[in-house]
């Protein structure tokens, strides 16, 4: 497990997100990980929020952007998030990179393993 940055400042946007990816996580099962129309939704909310947050500069945001685009949150089936994986690896770089040129620790291995997943041998 990683340990979490603690000299940047957690913006309330960024809980909000966390605490509904824990609550998806409570719901679904490994066999189940899409989502449905209703968290779609609430993600892709997640999503715009973030991304006033991102370009502004926030490592936070622009890290859980890079999120939101690689682990498929705004799709609600398997299908539409493969259809467009490759674009979004592209998105999710460019704010993963962002978030790791600030020091944000973790951005580097999330950006690694995404990368791997789309050009490497990584299932």
């Amino acid at each position: 497990m990683y340990k979490i940055p603690t000299q940047f400042v957690i913006p309330k946007e960024v809980e909000d997100f966390h605490n509904d990816c824990d609550n998806l996580g409570m719901i679904n099962d490994m066999d189940n990980w899409y989502i449905t129309t209703e968290w779609q939704f609430k993600f892709k909310q997640h999503l715009d929020k973030l991304l006033v947050l991102a370009e502004l500069g926030d490592p936070w945001a622009q890290y859980n952007v890079g999120q939101l685009y690689s682990g498929g949150y705004i799709y609600s089936d398997e299908e539409e998030f493969k259809e467009n994986y490759v674009s979004d690896v592209t998105i999710a770089s460019k704010w993963l990179e962002k978030s790791a040129r600030q020091g944000f620790v973790i951005a580097p291995a999330l950006f690694e393993t995404v990368w791997q997943r789309a050009y490497g041998n990584i299932s």
